[in-house]
């Protein structure tokens, strides 16, 4: 059985600096739900074209394509072997049983809060190098140079309207997620980053002792 204190996920979406920073101090996978629809459209597999309509209309995913898109992302042999941080599932209870069913149960669920426009400007203000592929965020990790300002780009999922449709979604379905992962721990994310960090290390089973 995988150690549990590298099987952590975060609740909601696009937390995804606490939950990298927390894949590398494990040396566990990070799987973003998120970039993995994104990488299935873009292959133009079967489960691709499955996903496309949706995504092409900003919908939800409906919840058992969802549930096995993730479900054979942590069957791979590197989340098997390392353990994983998943980011950004399971958005509602029926894709938590899916996961549960399917063998995947997380050490620990973490619901990171933080009042709706910090979420907002965090999400909002991301932007992508085209060139580098170096992900920058115009408030707190601005691009070196006005050249590299100029190109950056903003995912079309970071945009205001999506990004606001995508948290009330996930309000919606918080309490049952609650419900759901009895044991997980809910954090004040709005708090400076290391803050953050050593409140969900503090709830790991076992952390792991600094090198």
């Amino acid at each position: 059985m995988l150690d549990q204190t590298k099987r952590p996920l975060t609740i909601p979406p696009d937390f995804a600096t606490y939950a990298e920073q927390h894949a590398r101090t494990y040396d566990a996978v990070y799987v973003n739900a998120r970039d993995l629809i994104t990488m299935a459209v873009s292959s133009g597999s079967k489960m691709g074209t499955a996903l496309k309509p949706y995504v092409d209309r900003g919908m939800m995913v409906p919840d058992n394509l969802f549930t096995k898109l993730v479900v054979q992302r942590l069957w791979e042999q590197d989340c098997v072997t390392r353990g994983w941080v998943l980011d950004g599932f399971p958005l509602t209870r029926a894709q938590a049983e899916g996961l549960s069913k399917a063998g995947f149960v997380p050490g620990l669920a973490v619901f990171l809060d933080a009042p709706a426009q910090v979420c907002l400007d965090r999400l909002t203000l991301r932007r992508t190098d085209p060139i580098t592929g170096k992900r920058y965020h115009l408030a707190t990790n601005p691009p070196p140079s006005q050249d590299v300002l100029d190109r950056l780009k903003q995912h079309p999922d970071d945009e205001h309207d999506v990004v606001h449709r995508r948290m009330m979604d996930a309000q919606a379905f918080l309490k049952e997620l609650k419900d759901f992962y009895k044991k997980g721990v809910t954090i004040d994310s709005a708090r400076p980053i290391g803050d953050v960090l050593a409140s969900v290390e503090s709830h790991l089973v076992n952390p792991r002792e600094s090198a």
